[in-house]
């Protein structure tokens, strides 16, 4: 039997089909799975950020120049910072940003964090649409460039690494963007 499909406002493609989940994309440590196709320009994904000895170490705070977010956490427990207060969220929490806000996820040691975000626009849709902020230094040193250069090396060298990869990378996510940059005939 087959499960029926949702049918949104724009065919029954538009939206999520029950128990298939897009195919997933990977950002740091984390994966995603789209949950609205067509994607860019808004988002809407189900993050998955596995179980780390110590998930403080491969955090850094980033920001999203102009996109808005809101995060519903469904399970694990975890970390969110905004600049430099740190807020504890679990199952139930619901996290909401605005432009330009430098902040970091992430989970407890040992626990994997499920979370559903949705974002307009969808970071990664447009250039310089994810930034690394190491002038907020890390989360347990807010505000001091030398932790961040600490934890994660030379400064130059690192945020060149990071921009010289695709932070999204994945199967839908490239077909969307391929998209994005083909112009129209």
């Amino acid at each position: 039997m087959n499960p029926p499909k949702f049918v949104g406002s724009h065919g029954e493609d538009w939206c999520v089909r029950p128990a298939q989940l897009g195919p997933p994309d990977h950002v740091n440590h984390g994966v995603l799975h789209w949950l609205i196709v067509p994607g860019p320009p808004m988002s809407c994904y189900l993050a998955v950020v596995p179980a780390l000895p110590n998930p403080m170490d491969h955090s850094y705070y980033h920001m999203h120049p102009e996109t808005w977010s809101i995060h519903v956490v469904l399970s694990g427990i975890g970390r969110h910072y905004i600049d430099d207060k740190g807020h504890d969220i679990g199952p139930g929490t619901v996290i909401y940003q605005g432009p330009g806000v430098r902040h970091s996820i992430h989970p407890n040691p040992g626990q994997t964090l499920t979370h559903l975000s949705i974002q307009y626009p969808a970071a990664g849709y447009e250039e310089k649409s994810w930034v690394i902020c190491p002038e907020a230094g890390t989360v347990d040193h807010f505000g001091k460039v030398e932790a961040f250069l600490e934890r994660f090396g030379v400064l130059d060298k690192f945020v060149e690494e990071a921009a010289s990869k695709e932070i999204f990378t994945g199967p839908r996510w490239s077909e969307y963007i391929k998209k994005k940059r083909t112009p129209a005939p």
